[in-house]
C-alpha cells in the first residue's frame, strides 16, 4: 500500500511517472485538498480524479472544536461552501477584515500591524509574523512591502550589502543530508563580505558562518 499526501500538488507528469513506477497491485491512498491552489505543472489531477467518480472517494468535513474557536478556519469553510465571510471583528477573533481604497494607505497600516498592533495582540515578536501578498510589483507587492517592512523592524546600521538579523527568502525547498527542511532563515551578523546564516527547522537552529564567499 502507498500513501501519498499533499495531492493537489501532483501535476499530469509527475502522475504519469507514479503510476508507472507502483506494481498494479499495489493499493494507491490519496490525501490532499482540492480547495487549495492546483499543481504549478499542467493538469488539476486531484479534482479531476475525484469529479470522474471513478474512484471511491471519503471527505473530511467536521470541524472539530479547537477550530471552531477560528474564525479564519470557520470563513475558509463559508467560502467553500459559497457564503460570505463573517467580517465582523471583535476582540478575541483571528480574523480582521479592513477596507481601504488607497493603497499607500494600505501599505503603511500593514507596517503598522506587523510592528507594533499584531505583537502586542498576539505576544510575539514581528519576526515570527508573515505577510502574504498576491502579486511581486506595486505598492502592495512584495518587494515594496519587504522594503517598508524592513526600514520599520531592521534599519540599516551601517552601509554593507546585506543587513544583520533580517529574514532571508529562500524561493525553492532546500532539502539538506539531514532530512530536514529549513522553515525560514535569519541574516543573524553581517560585516563585509561576512556574514552568519541562522537557519531554522521546527524547534532547532543551525549556524552558518560564510566568509568572502560572495
Amino acid at each position: 500500500m502507498l500513501i501519498i499526501d499533499e495531492c493537489s500538488m501532483i501535476n499530469i507528469i509527475l502522475m504519469n511517472s507514479l503510476l508507472k513506477a507502483i506494481p498494479p497491485t499495489m493499493r494507491l491512498i490519496m490525501v490532499g485538498d482540492i480547495d487549495q491552489l492546483p499543481s504549478v505543472g499542467a493538469g488539476n489531477v486531484l479534482r479531476d480524479m475525484i469529479d470522474s467518480m471513478a474512484f471511491p472517494v471519503i471527505r473530511l468535513t467536521r470541524i472539530f472544536r479547537q477550530a471552531q474557536t477560528s474564525r479564519i478556519v470557520m470563513n475558509a469553510h463559508r467560502i467553500n461552501e459559497g457564503k460570505m465571510p463573517d467580517i465582523s471583528n471583535g476582540k478575541g477573533t483571528d480574523f480582521f477584515f479592513m477596507e481601504n481604497e488607497d493603497v499607500e494607505a494600505v501599505a503603511g497600516e500593514i507596517v503598522k500591524l506587523v510592528q507594533n498592533n499584531l505583537p502586542k495582540y498576539y505576544h510575539v515578536e514581528p519576526s515570527q509574523i508573515q505577510v502574504l501578498t498576491p502579486m511581486q510589483r506595486g505598492v502592495v507587492g512584495a518587494t515594496n512591502l519587504n522594503l517598508a517592512l524592513q526600514e520599520a523592524l531592521n534599519p540599516v546600521e551601517e552601509e554593507i550589502f546585506m543587513r544583520g538579523r533580517g529574514k532571508v527568502m529562500m524561493p525553492k525547498p532546500c532539502l539538506r543530508r539531514s532530512g530536514f527542511l529549513y522553515a525560514f532563515t535569519f541574516l543573524r551578523e553581517a560585516s563585509g563580505l561576512s556574514f552568519v546564516l541562522e537557519l531554522h527547522f521546527f524547534n532547532a537552529s543551525i549556524y552558518s558562518n560564510l566568509n568572502n564567499s560572495i
